[in-house]
């Protein structure tokens, strides 16, 4: 019974181990980036929410797969507007020009 739960610990610790070294390669990806700066530039997002304050990526609601220069990613961010707070799912694609927003929606 005692080795049970020793596995079930080294494997609850792997799993959490995964999800943040994801989350940082992730925040760190030119993908978020362009997800970040549309959100803060693009003009239907401003008109819905006011000026962009602050943007945050969700630690658990994000995707990112791409081989040299093909790739999709799709992120649920946080944001602070004038208008207060929100979440906005953003889809990108990565070409040979880079990534670019296929789609967004606030959540």
């Amino acid at each position: 019974m005692k080795r049970l739960l020793v596995i079930i610990c080294a494997l609850v610790l792997a799993a959490v181990a995964v999800q943040a070294v994801g989350y940082v390669a992730a925040r760190n990806s030119d993908a978020y980036a362009e997800a970040q700066r549309f959100v803060r530039t693009d003009q239907s997002v401003v008109a819905r929410l006011g000026k962009v304050s602050e943007v945050s990526l969700s630690p658990w609601d994000s995707e990112l797969k791409f081989t040299g220069n093909t790739g999709q990613a799709s992120f649920v961010v946080s944001v602070t507007s004038e208008r207060g707070l929100h979440r906005i799912m953003v889809k990108l694609e990565k070409t040979a020009n880079g990534w670019s927003v296929v789609s967004s929606s606030v959540l």
